[in-house]
């Protein structure tokens, strides 16, 4: 029922098709159409926005934590990433980023291949336009080419050191920190 009125309330308002009957309605009750349209519409959404808060309180995510999930000590641990997990995200960020930087090439010889308007304001804003799409171009290119080279880095420390070594760290950095820890008190309060 209430999509039915939405149709019959957007038929009411619509332009090229419809125009003959907006112009043999009066005016407050085309004006009461377009009332009633935006409330059906406010009510519409009003549903829409309540299912979804509903769906979004009721799922859980996969990052948070979960009796199953939790050591002895009740903390949350997330799985460490592999060898195999780094490069394989290098690889798929080194061929979005190659993918992205043809892209970009592409949109730099559209762009070399068009005149500029005559007109001084036009020209300004086809070029000022062109900055932007090429700017966001290159920009996402270079920012999976840095995951790329920031991934394939931690490939080669986890090859090199291997993650044993990852995790002796971070336990020395926990230790030092408990034990600069007195059952709450400061470091400096003895």
């Amino acid at each position: 029922e209430l999509a039915a009125a939405m149709t019959f309330m957007y038929i009411c308002h619509a332009e090229p098709a419809h125009a003959a009957v907006i112009k043999e309605l009066p005016d407050w009750a085309a004006n009461l159409f377009g009332v009633l349209y935006l409330a059906f519409f406010g009510a519409f959404l009003v549903r829409v926005f309540k299912k979804r808060a509903k769906f979004v309180t009721s799922t859980r995510l996969a990052s948070e934590k979960t009796e199953a999930a939790e050591d002895d000590d009740g903390s949350y641990k997330p799985k460490d990433p592999g060898v195999l997990d780094a490069i394989g995200g290098a690889i798929t960020a080194g061929l979005l980023c190659a993918f992205f930087f043809k892209g970009s090439q592409a949109i730099d010889a559209t762009f070399a291949g068009k005149q500029l308007s005559n007109d001084y304001t036009a020209a300004q804003i086809t070029i000022t336009v062109r900055t932007i799409i090429s700017g966001l171009a290159y920009l996402a290119t270079f920012v999976f080419g840095l995951n790329t080279a920031g991934l394939t880095a931690l490939a080669f420390k986890l090859l090199i050191f291997g993650p044993d070594e990852a995790e002796a760290e971070e336990a020395e950095k926990g230790d030092t920190m408990d034990s600069s820890e007195d059952k709450g008190k400061p470091a400096g309060d003895e």
